[in-house]
């Protein structure tokens, strides 16, 4: 496996998601693909959010969000990072997908 995207609904048009790459495949763009892809389905499933949850430490991540969707909204809560995205679903139509 050389990695994994999941989401979960979250209320309110929302899901929250989640990326996992295999060490190895790490900055060889698994990962972008893996959001893209999954952004693009909540996006047709009609999620107007999508939201991760990072902790501060994981720069990875945090640079994959920022590359895939320079749109996010960014904020802290509970010591962690919380990105928010906004899908074709959303008021603005913005999502995250090319």
């Amino acid at each position: 496996m050389l990695g994994l995207a999941s989401a979960a609904p979250a209320g309110d048009g929302q899901a929250e998601f989640a990326v996992w790459t295999e060490d190895a495949c790490q900055g060889r763009g698994v990962g972008s693909l893996l959001l893209r892809a999954l952004l693009r389905r909540l996006a047709e499933q009609g999620t107007a959010v999508a939201i991760g949850i990072i902790e501060p430490g994981n720069q990875a991540m945090r640079r994959l969000v920022a590359k895939v969707a320079p749109e996010a909204a960014t904020g802290h809560e509970d010591g962690m990072i919380v990105a928010r995205i906004p899908l074709a679903g959303g008021p603005d139509g913005k999502h995250s997908t090319s």
